[in-house]
């Protein structure tokens, strides 16, 4: 929803925050500011994990009467 402004895990300077409506006015990736919902922002300056890669650990196949439960394996950062 907000890809063209921001990007997960990186860093933005605060520029204002309006308690009342509980948003935040930071600089985005292009230099603007604009208002988004506090909720999308971690306000204690601790890292965000993210997800780094995932992979398929099954072969998924589409036969409809072989039953396509497979695992699946996800690559994060620990958030440091």
């Amino acid at each position: 929803m907000y890809s063209e402004h921001l990007i997960r895990g990186n860093s933005y300077q605060v520029i204002d925050i309006n308690n009342e409506k509980e948003l935040i006015r930071i600089k985005t990736e292009q230099g603007k500011l604009c208002w988004f919902p506090q909720h999308l922002f971690n306000l204690n300056g601790e890292e965000v994990v993210c997800l780094l890669d995932w992979k398929f650990d099954d072969e998924v196949t589409d036969d409809p009467l072989e039953t396509n439960w497979i695992e699946i394996s996800l690559n994060m950062n620990d958030g440091v």
